[in-house]
C-alpha cells in the first residue's frame, strides 16, 4: 500500500508533500522529472527498505502533492532546500540519498552542498550531469506540455518553470564532484542517453562503483526488477 502524503512547509512557505515508511537508518528517494514520490512504491523499493530503513519520499515542487510554482524563481536550489527541509523536519541523522534522473542531478547537488544531511548517494539514470542537459529537461517539459494534463502527478507551466531554472543544479564543477563524502555508486541502462554521465564519474572517483542495467534504456531503469535489492545493498553499505 502506498502510503498518504504528509506535508511541510519549506523555508520559502511553499507547501511540499512527501511520503514516508519504515523505521530505522533514513534513505530518501529522489524522484524523476514527472514522476511523484508514488513510484517508489510502485516499482518494489520503498517496500524492499521499509523492515529496516526509514524511507522519506518527497514530491519535488511541481508534482505530486507539493506546491506547483509557475515562475523559476520559485526552483533552482529551492528544490534542494526542500529535500533538506524534509531531512530535517523526519531524520535525526544524515541521510543516504538515492535519485533517478532528476533526483540523482538532486541528490548530487545536495551531498556536494550540504555534506552534512548526506550518508552516501546512489544515482540511478543518471550521473554527473553537465549544464547542456537542462535543455533536455526544458525539451521534456514542453512534450510533456503538449499531451493531456496529468493533474495528480504534475502541472505542466510548472514543470517548464523547473526546467529553466535547472542550471542553478547541473553542471558541478570537478572539486565539489571529487570531494563528496561517503560512498557514491551508480545504476544505469546499458542503454541509456545519459550512460555517459554515469561513466565520467567512474574516471573521476575511483571509489565509485557503477551498475549497467544490460539492454534498458532511461526510464526503464526506474522499474528493472533488480533495482529494489541494488537499492536495498548500497542502503546497507557501511
Amino acid at each position: 500500500m502506498i502510503p498518504a502524503p504528509r506535508h511541510i512547509t519549506a523555508r520559502d512557505g511553499a507547501r511540499i508533500g512527501y511520503r514516508m515508511s519504515g523505521d530505522g537508518p533514513p534513505v530518501v528517494l529522489l524522484h524523476g522529472l514527472a514522476q511523484t514520490s508514488a513510484i517508489w512504491w510502485e516499482n518494489g523499493v520503498a517496500p524492499a527498505l521499509a523492515p529496516d530503513f526509514c524511507v522519506i519520499a518527497p514530491d519535488t515542487r511541481g508534482h505530486g502533492a507539493s506546491d506547483r510554482p509557475r515562475d523559476p524563481q520559485g526552483y533552482g536550489t529551492r528544490l534542494v532546500h526542500d529535500i533538506l527541509d524534509v531531512i530535517d523536519a523526519e531524520a535525526a541523522a544524515p541521510a543516504r540519498l538515492v535519485g533517478f534522473s532528476m533526483g540523482a542531478d538532486l541528490a548530487l547537488r545536495l551531498a556536494a552542498d550540504h555534506p552534512g544531511h548526506a550518508a552516501g548517494t546512489l544515482l540511478i539514470g543518471s550521473g554527473w550531469s553537465s549544464a547542456d542537459l537542462r535543455d533536455v529537461y526544458l525539451a521534456i517539459a514542453l512534450g510533456l506540455a503538449a499531451r493531456p494534463p496529468e493533474p495528480d502527478r504534475h502541472d505542466a507551466e510548472a514543470l517548464l518553470a523547473l526546467a529553466e531554472a535547472m542550471d542553478a543544479i547541473l553542471g558541478l564543477p570537478e572539486q565539489a564532484v571529487s570531494g563528496i563524502a561517503g560512498p557514491v555508486a551508480g545504476i544505469i541502462g546499458a542503454a541509456d542517453p545519459e550512460r555517459p554521465f554515469a561513466e565520467k564519474l567512474v574516471a573521476l572517483r575511483p571509489d565509485f562503483t557503477l551498475t549497467l542495467l544490460p539492454g534498458l534504456a532511461h526510464e526503464e531503469s526506474c522499474r528493472a526488477p533488480e533495482l529494489p535489492a541494488l537499492v536495498r545493498a548500497f542502503a546497507a553499505r557501511p
